[in-house]
């Protein structure tokens, strides 16, 4: 069970953020006063990722498991079902290229936990420009959102063209088969 300890969620709207790669996490970020079993609810959300989808969502009870999948290292915020799915998304890519950037390819072979004491901090910064009051203007936050909401459209319409393209394919042998 979840509780929260002297906050509401409106203040902390991303809950739980976990960087893991195949399995192992490498960063763990629980909000302040926050406490349930988000790590193992984290670790069966990480086994039913599709690796060939980027952004997945997942709702586990009244929380969402946002996920960005990125050469083999995934992204996992927990939000509540509130919360806006493209900030969270905005705020998963910039985690992303901070912790490539400082990592890169030692990620692959740390052991768990062992850049938490290290990025747990970016972590709370980001925090604090993404869904705190540091950015009273909004404008930096709008240009993320907007930029995820077109990635995300991008996205669903490379998926459509696919699923197009194969159906067309499999009528076109369907009818090929019958002409033979």
């Amino acid at each position: 069970k979840t509780r929260i300890k002297g906050t509401t969620l409106r203040s902390m709207p991303i809950l739980y953020t976990l960087i893991a790669y195949k399995g192992k996490s490498l960063v763990e970020h629980v909000a302040h006063g926050l406490e349930g079993n988000f790590t193992d609810t984290a670790k069966r959300v990480l086994d039913r990722l599709d690796s060939k989808n980027d952004r997945q969502s997942f709702k586990v009870q009244e929380y969402i498991f946002n996920c960005v999948v990125a050469d083999e290292i995934a992204y996992l915020c927990m939000t509540d079902e509130h919360f806006d799915r493209s900030a969270c998304f905005s705020f998963m890519n910039t985690i992303q290229r901070r912790f490539q950037d400082t990592y890169g390819p030692q990620a692959k072979t740390a052991i768990s936990y062992a850049f938490n004491p290290e990025f747990v901090p970016v972590i709370e910064a980001q925090l604090q420009h993404f869904v705190g009051e540091d950015n009273p203007s909004g404008s930096s936050d709008t240009l993320h959102r907007i930029n995820s909401k077109v990635k995300d459209l991008k996205g669903v319409m490379s998926d459509n063209i696919g699923m197009v393209q194969q159906l067309r394919g499999q009528k076109n042998d369907g009818l090929s088969q019958g002409l033979s």
